[in-house]
């Protein structure tokens, strides 16, 4: 679902605004729309499907209502794709995101063959040879441990990217991972990857990362959550049977979400 504060905040049943931050509600029956274009229509701003599946189902997070399951037909393309998009940000040079992740489907099948991306935050604009996004997240088995892999635009770095691995608290069930990226010449990505049940403060990230130019970006414009770029080890392995749940979406500009 969906919901807002200062930017916007989805708990897949929810929607509201206000000037720091975000809150949510759940609804006691799911919408059956997901962007604003379905009718009736949901709370995501737009959506994106070929060759997958994106649907809002039951049993959310924490009480909530409703969950957005994205799945990915067996055997596709690598232009296959289940996503679902908020364009609410405005060139925001101070961004908090918070979103639950359920891979319990996956099990413990995901590897280094068998990856897939998970989220997108995107700037207004880019620097010449540069990629639009500002964090990309994919799923991947590093050293056998299961791990978000996040790619960093930076233009202090070769290629203007870097990596940053973040393991995931579990590995075949609900994480919790939020990230506060400022966007500047020397901006930070402080991140925290917990359990469902778990409650963080601001002072304790499970990361920091220092040191960041990215400037050149402008502001985050956007953010895309749901299946995507594939790998083909992952797109011949998992049916379209199995999906990545997405839950309790909630963006701000400056307080921590947490829990």
């Amino acid at each position: 679902m969906k919901i807002r504060s200062s930017m916007k905040a989805l708990s897949l049943a929810v929607i509201g605004l206000a000037g720091l931050g975000f809150g949510a509600n759940a609804f006691a029956v799911c919408p059956t729309g997901i962007a604003v274009s379905d009718s009736p229509a949901g709370a995501w701003s737009s959506k994106a499907v070929t060759s997958g599946a994106l649907a809002i189902v039951n049993g959310g997070n924490n009480g909530t209502a409703c969950r957005v399951a994205s799945s990915l037909n067996q055997n596709a393309s690598i232009i296959a794709k289940a996503q679902f998009r908020d364009d609410t940000p405005a060139n925001e040079t101070s961004y908090r995101f918070r979103v639950y992740f359920d891979t319990t489907e996956l099990g413990t099948n995901i590897s280094s063959l068998r990856s897939a991306q998970l989220l997108v935050v995107n700037g207004g604009t880019a620097p010449a040879g540069a990629n639009q996004y500002l964090i990309k997240g994919s799923l991947i088995k590093i050293s056998g441990v299961s791990t978000l892999r996040l790619l960093v635009s930076d233009t202090s770095q070769p290629g203007n990217t870097r990596n940053v691995d973040v393991p995931l608290t579990v590995e075949a069930g609900v994480n919790r991972f939020e990230g506060f990226l400022t966007v500047g010449a020397s901006s930070t990505l402080k991140y925290w990857m917990t359990n469902e049940a778990a409650v963080s403060a601001d002072a304790t990230p499970t990361g920091t990362v220092s040191g960041i130019n990215n400037a050149g970006w402008t502001g985050v414009d956007s953010i895309v959550l749901g299946l995507a770029s594939a790998s083909n080890g992952y797109r011949s392995f998992f049916p379209s049977t199995t999906h990545v749940y997405f839950d309790e979406f909630d963006s701000r500009r400056t307080s921590f979400i947490g829990k």
